[in-house]
């Protein structure tokens, strides 16, 4: 496991390395351009890798007036599950919402010659995290 953030840890290598899990733990909220952030992971992680993202999800319009998140002014970017269903969609991996403030994308595995997929987390096949296609079965 290596630690990155631009600021405390800029630990480069991490960039020229692929990972079979990637977290973003409270980060999105902080990024300036995060799709150009979210190709760097995308890129990096490796087919079959999973990418977690933890950030608070926008609350409907009513309470986003006083919800805490919009105090911190280093919070700049909010999501929702519609949101974590776009970036789903456009690097087109799977999707599961854990729960408002947790989704895990799966990157598609390379399918063998044979064309079955690999099953590196030991899932079973009926398993809805192996069948979660963005805006289908398993997706919130």
């Amino acid at each position: 496991m290596i630690g990155y953030d631009p600021f405390y840890a800029p630990e480069a290598s991490v960039w020229s390395r692929e990972w079979d899990f990637i977290t973003a733990s409270e980060v999105l909220e902080h990024l300036h351009h995060p799709a150009g952030e979210l190709d760097r992971l995308f890129r990096v992680l490796k087919p079959g890798g999973w990418l977690g993202i933890l950030t608070g999800w926008r609350p409907d319009p009513v309470a986003f007036a006083t919800w805490h998140y919009i105090t911190d002014s280093t919070h700049i970017a909010f999501y929702s599950p519609a949101t974590f269903r776009h970036i789903a969609a456009r690097w087109q991996v799977d999707l599961t919402l854990i729960d408002p403030h947790i989704a895990l994308m799966r990157k598609p595995p390379v399918l063998d010659p044979a064309g079955s997929q690999p099953n590196p987390c030991g899932a079973m096949p009926d398993d809805p995290l192996l069948h979660s296609k963005a805006g289908g079965k398993g997706s919130s």
